[in-house]
């Protein structure tokens, strides 16, 4: 920016005083995105795209377009800012404006990813979803998406060690209640915590070990009330 002053006589006595400020502008505008991208690409949570226009004079904006259409938009103080948040996936930005020197800037088109969505995974427990009980066994398989990770299993709330990360298998064959609780991660930062899964072994070894327990106990109850009838018997006749 420039300040111009001007302070001149003539032989007539004429006094002139100017004052003039001015700028020379021959970059236009440069642009900055504002918002903190992952890995230079990747936008984590739902939130307005902001980029500031840097100019020395008076900026207008010539167009502005999300994967080709028109978006509403704020400018102040620099600033340019979408009125909503950006969608999910791939968004596109182009941006053109005009200054008063007329120079004409057309931002390098901005390619940001949207992903706010929480890492997930699949849990079956003898190729079943939901589960109450198994018999003698439960095999538990495990397979996240193709960018998501299993960063910890706890089984009973005890911490099991895991070599893939993507994909477990798990056999269980004790009789008793268990609770699984898988975490997860991604790429970008984002953790989730599955709902617990909890379900019941129940061993038929088990079952039929205390059936037979039972009958047992019957047969000698009855054996020892037959006896001692019979002893009763015996003695009343004598």
């Amino acid at each position: 920016m420039y300040q111009l002053h001007i302070d001149a006589k003539d032989h007539a006595g004429n006094h002139l005083d100017y004052h003039c400020v001015f700028t020379i502008n021959q970059k236009g505008s440069t642009f900055t995105l504002l918002n903190q991208l992952v890995s230079q690409k990747y936008l984590t949570q739902k939130e307005k795209l902001r980029i500031q226009i840097d100019n020395l004079d008076i900026v207008n904006i010539v167009g502005f377009r999300i994967n080709g259409k028109v978006k509403p938009y704020t400018f102040q103080n620099g600033i340019l800012e979408t009125i909503e948040p950006l969608s999910q996936g791939l968004q596109v930005i182009q941006l053109t404006t005009i200054d008063n020197a007329q120079n004409y800037n057309e931002m390098k088109p901005i390619s940001i990813v949207c992903d706010d969505t929480l890492p997930s995974a699949q849990v079956l427990i003898n190729q079943q979803q939901e589960v109450d009980y198994c018999w003698n066994q439960a095999t538990i398989d495990i397979t996240t998406q193709a960018d998501d990770e299993m960063s910890a299993i706890y089984i009973n709330k005890e911490k099991i060690a895991i070599k893939d990360k993507q994909k477990v298998q798990i056999t269980l064959d004790q009789a008793g209640i268990y609770q699984i609780e898988v975490h997860l991660k991604d790429a970008l930062g984002h953790t989730n915590i599955l709902p617990v899964k909890t379900f019941q072994i129940i061993s038929v070894y088990d079952i039929l070990g205390k059936i037979f327990t039972v009958l047992g106990i019957i047969m000698i109850l009855c054996m020892m009330m037959y006896f001692s009838k019979y002893f009763i018997e015996t003695n009343h006749k004598q």
